[in-house]
């Protein structure tokens, strides 16, 4: 997932066309089902000193939802999203 300060889904549709994409506010995984949010940057190797936008290999706002492993925590994930793009839709 992106952290949306970072990359908006505007410019992730850029890069991964015929993917879906949904707000979370990340309060709701580590609130109500005691999840671990964490950054996870990813950059090109080795690092360039500096990236002037996101791209496909230089992602500042990459982060990952650790320990969600049960059907319910992606469905209670799923109802607590805000659709903004439908799988092909940018």
């Amino acid at each position: 997932m992106d952290r949306e300060q970072y990359r908006t889904a505007e410019i992730a549709c850029t890069y991964h066309h015929g993917y879906g994409f949904a707000r979370l506010a990340v309060l709701m995984p580590r609130q109500d089902l005691g999840l671990t949010v964490r950054k996870d940057p990813l950059v090109p190797n080795p690092p360039l000193l500096f990236e002037p936008e996101p791209s496909e290999q230089y992602n500042p706002g990459h982060a990952v939802i650790l320990d969600a492993t049960s059907k319910s925590h992606a469905r209670q994930m799923r109802d607590a999203s805000t659709v903004l793009y439908r799988p092909g839709e940018c």
